[in-house]
């Protein structure tokens, strides 16, 4: 417990905390078609906690700098993806929609994806108590908890994203069987998820026991 208070005080963490928790209070006065945020925030704040508990003090710094480079490859790498299937939804085909709104609507759902990214990478280092994925592990096991987690994730979204409208698809977008979700989103986090932890990696200094 000593050792947890002590890691919680290091401005980095604080910094972290006070943002996950502003979000989470800001998200309660959304509209009810957006409740999903602070959920999403919720989950991200305890798992967050979680992983300052369990990473040794020694590795925190080089876990939050990987964790950024994640949002920030999550986010880009989302935006060429979020543009190709747009297509799909009917909120980005709605007839007159202005091009400022269209980039505004693509950008904010890029950047939710980069914090799905983070909330993956949270997951799956509790998984692996502690030790963190970096997309280039040896060996399937941590690969196929990345991308299982990711597809359990994006269907989780896209369930909870119907249910309560936030967005619909496009009569042309294909559909899971059973599930009826779309392919597209279906997919999306659990192909791009390698690649981005990849290239988060590869902004790090090397280290022996990173990834």
């Amino acid at each position: 417990m000593h050792q947890f208070r002590k890691k919680m005080g290091t401005a980095p963490t604080l910094i972290v905390t006070a943002v996950l928790a502003i979000a989470l209070l800001g998200g309660v006065f959304m509209e009810p078609t957006t409740r999903l945020e602070p959920i999403g925030v919720g989950v991200a704040l305890a798992l967050f906690l979680i992983c300052v508990r369990m990473i040794p003090e020694g590795r925190l710094s080089a876990f939050y700098r990987f964790t950024l480079w994640v949002f920030i490859f999550g986010t880009l790498l989302n935006i060429a993806y979020e543009l190709w299937h747009s297509i799909y939804y009917t909120h980005f085909t709605i007839p007159g929609m202005a091009y400022r709104e269209l980039v505004r609507m693509l950008f904010e759902s890029s950047v939710g994806d980069g914090f799905l990214a983070v909330i993956n990478v949270f997951s799956v280092t509790i998984l692996q108590r502690g030790r963190w994925p970096s997309g280039t592990d040896k060996g399937w096991s941590a690969t196929a908890i990345v991308v299982i987690l990711a597809l359990a994730i994006q269907i989780g979204i896209e369930l909870g994203a119907l249910a309560t409208g936030k967005w619909a698809y496009d009569s042309t977008m294909p559909l899971v069987p059973i599930l009826g979700v779309g392919l597209t989103p279906t997919l999306q986090m659990p192909l791009l998820m390698l690649p981005i932890l990849s290239l988060a990696q590869r902004m790090l200094p090397p280290t022996p026991e990173v990834g």
